[in-house]
Parts: structure tokens; C-alpha cells; sequence
């Protein structure tokens, strides 16, 4: 169910009958350079037309059902045909899974790269990081972007040795899968 009073995500989400549809693009991928504080919070937002290729529909609905055989998907505003299909559902995020952690995001230095508003909270925590624990964290997957949570930290450290703090603070990097790089020629050493 589409939430249209998340105040988070109103300027991003517009809801149709309890679907959610992008009004605006969100470079994912920069978020966790901007939690490090090497990447403008402000260029990850762009309005979805301005990144729609030429020559391409931009169809405003969403989709009800898929019918291969006759290469034609039906949507909120009618029946599409089409030569080839991509389909982008993406993922939930889901921080209510997670035992207290929607009431602690954005307060005693609890972050996340994986929405706008908190990669900028995670830089704010890191500027101010002087000594003591970090802990970074990667859940099981399916997750968005499997590299985010390594990537802060290893960003992080650079940016604690940058200020000369590295050797005050212990970095710690919590894995729940059985490895940390899925690709098996960096598996093993």
C-alpha cells in the first residue's frame, strides 16, 4: 500500500489508488558518496523527464497484468503492446523488519545511505565522529545495492584518516551473509 502521507516521500511519490509512482529520478548509487560527504545530496534528484531518452514513452501507470504470449502488458490507463519488455519492480525497503530500527533512524547516530534524507544524516554523524565504535552493517540478501554498506565504510575510514581520528576510532563491519563479495574470484584470498 502506497503511504501518500510519508512526509519522506512526497516530494519524490505520487499515489494512484494505493500505487506509487515516481514523479522523480533518485541516483541510488550516489547516496552512499553522500553519506561519506563527497557528493552534493542535491544532484541525486532529477524530475523523471529530464532522464527519459529520446524517442522513449514514458507511460505514467502502473502495471496489472502481463500477457507475454501476445507482447502486451495492461496498465492503470489501458493496454500497452510492445517488441520488448523491461520490467523494473525494484525493492522494498523495509526498516520496520528490523526491532526499533524506524524509531532510532535519524537520532544517536543511527544512519542509512539507503534514503535521501538519511545519507545526509550519515555525513553529519561522520563529521562529527572524533573517536569510539562504528559499526556498519549488511543485511542478507535481496538488498539495494549489495556494495553501499562496504562502501560507507571504507569511505568512512578514509575520511577518519583524513582527519587524523582513524586511530582513535574502531571500525567494525557486520556481515549476514557467508561472504562479503559475491563474485567468486574475490571469494577467496
Amino acid at each position: 500500500m502506497c503511504q501518500c502521507g510519508d512526509q519522506n516521500q512526497a516530494p519524490e511519490i505520487e499515489c494512484d489508488g494505493g500505487h506509487r509512482r515516481a514523479l522523480r529520478y533518485r541516483v541510488l548509487q550516489a547516496w552512499t558518496l553522500v553519506g561519506a560527504g563527497a557528493y552534493d545530496a542535491a544532484a541525486t534528484r532529477k524530475s523523471m523527464q529530464s532522464v527519459m531518452p529520446t524517442g522513449v514513452t514514458w507511460i505514467k501507470a502502473y502495471a496489472e497484468s502481463f500477457d507475454p504470449d501476445n507482447n502486451q502488458v495492461a496498465t492503470s490507463d489501458g493496454t500497452w503492446a510492445y517488441d520488448t519488455l523491461v520490467v523494473c519492480p525494484g525493492l522494498k525497503l523495509n526498516f520496520d523488519d528490523v526491532e526499533g530500527l524506524s524509531a532510532a533512524l535519524g537520532k544517536n547516530q543511527v544512519c542509512t545511505n539507503y534514503t535521501y534524507e538519511m545519507a545526509q544524516y550519515t555525513w553529519q554523524c561522520l563529521q562529527g565522529f572524533e573517536s569510539g565504535a562504528a559499526l556498519f552493517t549488511e543485511p542478507p540478501m535481496p538488498i539495494k545495492c549489495a556494495g553501499a554498506p562496504q562502501k560507507i565504510a571504507y569511505l568512512a575510514a578514509d575520511h577518519l584518516r583524513q582527519k587524523r581520528a582513524l586511530a582513535d576510532c574502531h571500525l567494525e563491519y557486520a556481515c549476514a551473509k557467508p561472504v562479503i563479495f559475491g563474485v567468486a574470484y574475490f571469494k577467496s584470498p
